[in-house]
């Protein structure tokens, strides 16, 4: 949150455009710098980049366009509670980006009333006003509040996830593989993923297949041996 709005606050809204299903992206101007933030809904999740680039898809939909043009960003804001995002514009006016089932979505608000959303399903939910600003402390309910400068530093040297106690392991840790930030990512998002259960229609369907293409490798090695 601290980043987002060292780079949006004061700047101005540029293009917001979709060039593909499910993805946002707004152009935040200053000067001549060009700061582009993207959200993008995948199944029932959500992805949210940022870069610095001017350069512009050659194919795509403006959206959004009750945006008033020249809007300046005021301030970001975080949920204390639910996964919302929140940039405060000039004129009162709020863009929320939702990351979380049921609230997938973007919103541009006047006065606290939606005008405009990104996407047609998931209406913005009933929000209380329990915002966080970048100065004020995450509660104890977001993950992260409590490490300290010394575990951040320790980084580096490895990670680890212990999965019984479901605590993150900085540096170097006895007994315990270490690995480097790609590594741990792909490590938490297996043990996330749920495996999926496979019918015996599914089993017989690959079977199936497996054999027509083995029948079709063996009638082209019968038919060289003739040649």
């Amino acid at each position: 949150m601290q980043y987002l709005d060292q780079e949006l606050r004061c700047s101005e809204i540029g293009l917001a455009y979709t060039y593909r299903k499910g993805r946002l992206d707004i152009q935040f101007r200053r000067g001549d710098v060009i700061f582009l933030l993207s959200w993008e809904k995948k199944g029932n999740q959500v992805i949210l980049t940022s870069t610095q680039s001017p350069t512009l898809p050659r194919r795509r939909v403006a959206v959004l366009r009750s945006i008033p043009p020249h809007s300046i960003v005021r301030g970001v804001q975080i949920h204390s509670r639910d996964k919302l995002l929140r940039l405060n514009l000039s004129n009162n006016d709020q863009i929320i980006f939702g990351a979380y089932s049921g609230a997938n979505n973007v919103h541009y608000l006047s006065d606290g009333v939606v005008i405009e959303s990104f996407l047609k399903k998931d209406e913005l939910p009933q929000i209380d006003n329990q915002w966080l600003s970048p100065a004020d402390p995450l509660p104890t309910m977001i993950p992260g509040g409590h490490l300290t400068p010394a575990q951040l530093l320790s980084a580096k040297h490895g990670l680890s996830m212990d999965w019984i106690t479901s605590t993150i392991n900085f540096g170097e840790t006895g007994g315990t593989s270490l690995m480097n930030i790609s590594d741990f990512v792909i490590d938490v998002l297996k043990h996330g993923d749920k495996p999926k259960q496979t019918t015996t229609a599914s089993i017989q369907k690959t079977a199936h297949t497996v054999l027509k293409r083995w029948k079709s490798k063996h009638s082209k090695i019968e038919a060289e041996q003739v040649e």
